[in-house]
């Protein structure tokens, strides 16, 4: 994450979603790091966001997980390659991705339409800079 309301912004957005489990920020893969990996937990009522450590990537294999990648700005190719390329990795290494979400702060149509086309999503989260 490139500065520091970014992950105010994944942590926001992951409040959001029905799913219980742990948010990972920062998740290592491949010498780059997905903004926020949520390892989904069926068995748990609730939510929790670890900020140090995180799981190895060989111990995700079979479980579900919810990537996440955040920038604060309008949704571009960036952002979207971004969010393919880390559903991909994760995939190629056998983590069933039930979700890739591009979190920004505005939708442009035309990305959008592109990043449906593998399966990814856009959702948009207030700017925790100027909001209170």
């Amino acid at each position: 994450m490139s500065n520091q309301y970014e992950p105010k912004m994944t942590m926001a957005y992951w409040a959001t979603r029905r799913e219980n489990g742990v948010l990972y920020l920062e998740y290592p893969i491949h010498g780059r790091r997905i903004d926020g990996l949520a390892v989904i937990d069926e068995s748990s009522s609730e939510k929790r966001v670890e900020t140090k450590g995180s799981p190895k990537l060989a111990d995700l294999a079979g479980k579900r997980v919810i990537v996440l990648q955040t920038k604060r700005n309008k949704l571009g190719m960036g952002l979207a390659g971004q969010t393919i390329i880390s559903k991909t990795l994760l995939e190629q290494e056998g983590v069933e991705v039930v979700a890739a979400v591009a979190i920004c702060l505005e939708i442009d149509e035309k990305i959008l339409e592109a990043l449906k086309e593998h399966d990814c999503e856009a959702a948009v989260e207030v700017d925790p800079k100027t909001s209170k």
